[in-house]
């Protein structure tokens, strides 16, 4: 997580589930793999395969504290729609993005509320 983010058109990242598999040659150049190896055994990377599928529990509920309405960019280091992703883990980030709804959603560059 980071409350902050340098990633245009956004504020903060949520990364309530990480990794993703290799699919297509374009995945060798995937930044979130790259920065997960980097980052082995620490960042909540595993250490022996720091790419895999991960649910973090602990950073579920983040976007409900954080009190200063942002554009948030959900899931950058990973792929929040993996088929290893456990259906109760989605289903909590959803329900977590709708209690959430002090958020900004962007659309077409229009900052509108999510409500």
């Amino acid at each position: 997580m980071a409350d902050r983010a340098n990633i245009e058109l956004t504020e903060a990242t949520w990364n309530p589930i990480t990794g993703c598999s290799p699919v297509s040659p374009g995945c060798r150049r995937c930044y979130a793999a790259r920065f997960a190896k980097q980052t082995a055994g620490r960042c909540g990377h595993p250490k022996d395969d720091p790419f895999s599928i991960t649910v973090h529990e602990n950073r579920m509920a983040q976007p409900i504290h954080w009190k200063r309405p942002r554009h948030i960019f959900v899931g950058s280091m990973g792929d929040l729609f993996h088929s290893g992703i456990p259906e109760n883990a989605l289903q909590l980030v959803f329900e977590v993005m709708e209690i959430a709804d002090h958020h900004i959603q962007s659309n077409r560059n229009d900052k509108k509320r999510i409500h």
